[in-house]
């Protein structure tokens, strides 16, 4: 199963890549749901690190959902404007939990690296505002879905960018 979920994911990127999001999130969608709920960060409940025997589909589920950030800030960029904010908080949320998927395998690997990469990437250029309703959509991620605070990306934006979030001196 891991193999076939792997190859999906690599699918749905491919899609994205090419410019075709809608076949993207499809195929994405199609990989999430082959891999079981218990592996799965839902609102107030993480998974188990221990006794699941297939931890890389953590990797996968971070890939699935920092395709899904990449997306929203790719609906952002080109009117930048505030009835756009709404791509933020959306690549907030998806860009969290990728990071926190990627923790649950490994504090630091390949994949994790060029995940953090993209997403500075898609960061680097906001002005004050755009970032800060992005960081405001972090703190709603971490809230929403129980995370223990700094997340991942928060210690990331922390950083790279300077920003403090929560339990950040």
């Amino acid at each position: 199963m891991t193999q076939w979920v792997d190859a999906q994911m690599n699918l749905a990127w491919l899609y994205h890549y090419m410019g075709d999001d809608a076949a993207a999130v499809s195929e994405a969608d199609k990989a999430t749901a082959r891999i079981p709920l218990g592996y799965h960060i839902t609102p107030g409940k993480r998974p188990r690190k221990r006794g699941l025997p297939q931890v890389f589909l953590w990797v996968q589920l971070g890939k699935a959902h920092l395709l899904c950030g990449q997306i929203a800030m790719r609906k952002f960029y080109p009117a930048r404007s505030a009835d756009d904010f709404q791509y933020l908080a959306n690549a907030a949320l998806h860009y969290t939990l990728s990071l926190a998927y990627d923790e649950l395998f490994a504090s630091s690997f390949d994949e994790m690296r060029v995940g953090r990469a993209l997403i500075y990437d898609s960061l680097k250029d906001m002005n004050q505002k755009e970032f800060q309703e992005f960081s405001q959509g972090v703190d709603r991620a971490a809230v929403n879905y129980d995370l223990k605070t700094p997340t991942p990306l928060h210690r990331f934006l922390k950083n790279r960018f300077g920003v403090r979030g929560p339990n950040l001196q």
